[in-house]
């Protein structure tokens, strides 16, 4: 397709396909949809898990909603994700399952409006080769533009094998892979004010991408297009105590070469703030070329995110970066 200037792609928006619903009301385990007693939907994350937003709305579902929020946003374009819970607390036969399920569905809603969406496919990071070869089908046969993972995988975080290997793959076919933060592993002590969603997701996004990076995980996939969340959560804002703990006390395991705000500085990040202030702050530390325009719609209001770049201090070319550039070219739209 042929894009031009002044469009706006947003970059983290999050769709549940059908045949994903489906499977998760037919689960007796975590995390599944259960009926509430209007006939609505309830998504149940785990035990004790306290999330926001947990009934399913038709804006997570369908198209019209979804297309009429668009264009009450200004919004021209969206990535798809598949929102939590994902697959990443389930075993590895249910989530290879799953995982074909929902990106089938995915290729399938952007097939009809390509113009308007593109997706990422979701991967069983648990099952090893075969979230490779998911990853493969999706991106070669289905058309999909990238690879979508959490956080943590059955407390399996970036740095653990069955990660970088899908990493390394995504590299070698020139496709990003996205990173959304999930609920932690060890969350008991954050279900008090609901913190296990409020903060602990920035917590656990935090923790598996600066283990990657320490474990030398850019620096040996210099090509990684790795995008993460939510201004890349907490690192940029406390990368200078993470340099200077590196340089006093640094582990024997912690090989890398240079200071990890080096290699911070490499990722991609969506600007999902709603205040001006952190996004000009995240331009000054990434360069708009490595920032694209995130809403987490339907979680939130996607116009209150395009605000927040609009009346920012932000120049014209840095708010064009945002809003388009950065992800056309990560996408490789023509």
């Amino acid at each position: 397709m042929r894009l031009h200037s002044h469009l706006r792609i947003d970059f983290e928006t999050h769709y549940y396909p059908s045949g994903f619903i489906s499977k998760l009301k037919e689960r007796d385990e975590f995390p599944r949809f259960t009926t509430a007693e209007d006939g609505g939907l309830v998504l149940e994350y785990g035990q004790g898990v306290k999330i926001p937003r947990q009934r399913l709305l038709a804006k997570f579902t369908d198209k019209q909603t979804r297309l009429n929020d668009m264009a009450l946003a200004g919004i021209d374009m969206q990535v798809l994700l598949i929102p939590l819970p994902g697959v990443d607390k389930m075993d590895s036969n249910s989530a290879v399952e799953i995982c074909r399920i929902a990106n089938n569905g995915i290729a399938d809603f952007c097939e009809s409006n390509s113009d308007k969406f593109v997706g990422f496919a979701i991967l069983p990071v648990q099952a090893g080769e075969e979230a490779i070869e998911e990853l493969k089908r999706s991106i070669n046969d289905l058309g999909l533009k990238g690879a979508f993972v959490h956080s943590n995988t059955n407390g399996r975080y970036l740095d653990s094998r069955d990660y970088r290997e899908i990493l390394k793959i995504a590299c070698k076919l020139r496709v990003p892979v996205f990173v959304h933060p999930t609920i932690p592993i060890f969350h008991d002590n954050m279900e008090k004010h609901r913190l296990a969603s409020t903060f602990g997701l920035q917590v656990d996004l935090s923790l598996s991408v600066l283990r990657l990076i320490l474990d030398s995980g850019l620096e040996q996939n210099p090509d990684l297009k790795l995008i993460v969340s939510h201004l890349g959560s907490t690192l940029p804002f406390i990368s200078n105590r993470i340099d200077d703990e590196f340089e006093f006390a640094r582990e024997p395991e912690t090989k890398i070469g240079k200071k990890p705000s080096v290699y911070i500085k490499r990722l991609y990040v969506d600007s999902a703030t709603m205040d001006c202030r952190p996004l000009e702050f995240a331009v000054q530390y990434y360069g708009s070329d490595h920032i694209v325009f995130g809403s987490d719609y339907p979680f939130w209001d996607s116009s209150k995110h395009v605000n927040a770049v609009l009346n920012s201090d932000l120049n014209e070319d840095q708010k064009e970066d945002i809003f388009f550039r950065t992800a056309s070219k990560l996408l490789d739209l023509d």
